[in-house]
């Protein structure tokens, strides 16, 4: 298992390409508007971690939290926005839209009153509270799919792959990002964190499926 983790560590970021340029193949022969969004945040999220390798080492050696702080905006702002579009429940719809306001509020919240520097620390209850909605309205859309009378082809659609995807994703990290500290400091615990590489192929290997699945069928 040990070599296993190691071979991810080497090659998550190869995967995440791979992933960025099968979704950019089928954002240019098959374009949609939610695919091209996708695909355009994905490079981004790619071309982060080298700007953040970057930026630890030359800019602010041995702090880069910034960059990821930043990056945390984009990346619940796309998916309070495809989960919004995908909810048929008005007030679901009106929540979620509700939520990241309060999203956006609680990182002027940590800044400002419980004082964390975001050049040095990462976010934390933001992130939290976030990826909890954002978990439980995936589940919540779940539902309602089951529960329709009306008959759709959800796995036409990008966004139930990309939610999917980070469903799993944050299902895992969340639960981490909450203890981050303890399991951090506590021997023998720290190769929890082993399950964000593992997750991470998961949500690139769901990913690269639902390009290739919406890029072969037509939305509907």
């Amino acid at each position: 298992m040990e070599t296993f983790i190691v071979f991810l560590k080497d090659w998550l970021t190869h995967l995440q390409i791979a992933t960025a340029l099968v979704g950019t193949y089928f954002a240019i022969v098959r374009p949609s508007k939610k695919l091209v969004l996708f695909v355009g945040f994905f490079w981004y999220a790619c071309l982060n971690e080298f700007f953040a390798a970057y930026y630890g080492t030359s800019i602010q050696p041995g702090h880069n939290s910034i960059v990821f702080n930043i990056y945390y905006l984009f990346f619940f702002g796309i998916l309070f926005y495809y989960l919004e579009s995908v909810l048929i429940n008005k007030l679901a719809k009106r929540l979620t839209r509700v939520m990241f306001a309060v999203y956006l509020f609680l990182l002027v919240f940590e800044t400002m009153v419980l004082g964390l520097d975001y050049f040095i620390d990462f976010q934390v209850i933001p992130y939290i509270v976030a990826g909890t909605y954002i978990i439980i309205g995936v589940l919540f859309y779940f539902v309602e799919q089951l529960k329709s009378r009306q008959v759709t082809r959800i796995e036409n659609k990008i966004q139930f792959w990309i939610l999917t995807a980070y469903f799993f994703y944050l299902l895992a990290l969340v639960p981490l990002k909450v203890g981050r500290n303890y399991y951090a400091n506590q021997d023998g615990l720290s190769h929890l964190f082993n399950v964000l590489y593992i997750m991470t192929l998961v949500m690139n290997i769901v990913l690269i499926t639902g390009f290739i699945w919406t890029g072969l069928k037509r939305e509907t």
